[in-house]
């Protein structure tokens, strides 16, 4: 973030160091918002995905997820990872508490002259709840809804997390 944005809005150089005790006023936090490096999972970077010295920055969102107990946590991303990694983002999300659905949208889609697809992801800590919601267990199997071709037809159907049929705009089947 340029320092420009927000101008009270501190900056730390290093995420790495960052802990839930050094953000001010940081009980609760309602929401992270983070895009974490793409060269390791791009096409164009080093194919190592999240074990790339750089895309493994995401597991220390993760860790200040679970320090700050934010009820969200909105990730952003090349689509690619979805070849290089978005099996493990949904596995640690889903350990440190977290539901998480995602999908893919192309620049296009919101009327850029390119293409350019972006990953994005909503993650929700399960203890969590809205307003409206009732106080059902919560299921411990990840709820992972995807759509990886946003804004054009869906496919027919597709599987989910829980082995159930999904169509592709997350809908059960």
């Amino acid at each position: 973030m340029h320092s420009g944005h927000l101008p009270t809005a501190p900056i730390w150089d290093d995420v790495r160091t960052l802990t839930a005790w050094d953000i001010p006023g940081s009980s609760p936090i309602d929401i992270i918002a983070a895009g974490f490096p793409c060269p390791d999972v791009s096409d164009l970077g080093t194919g190592r995905g999240l074990e790339g010295e750089q895309s493994r920055l995401f597991f220390e969102v993760v860790r200040l997820a679970q320090e700050t107990r934010a009820t969200y946590v909105l990730l952003e991303n090349v689509a690619d990872i979805l070849h290089r990694g978005v099996e493990r983002v949904v596995q640690a999300l889903h350990q440190a508490g977290y539901d998480c659905r995602w999908m893919c949208v192309a620049a296009a889609d919101v009327g850029a002259p390119h293409e350019r697809r972006r990953w994005f992801c909503l993650a929700r800590r399960r203890a969590a709840r809205y307003r409206d919601e009732s106080d059902d267990e919560a299921d411990p199997r990840p709820d992972v809804a995807d759509d990886d071709e946003a804004g054009r037809e869906p496919p027919e159907e597709r599987e989910d997390a829980r082995g159930g049929k999904r169509g592709g705009s997350g809908e059960e089947l």
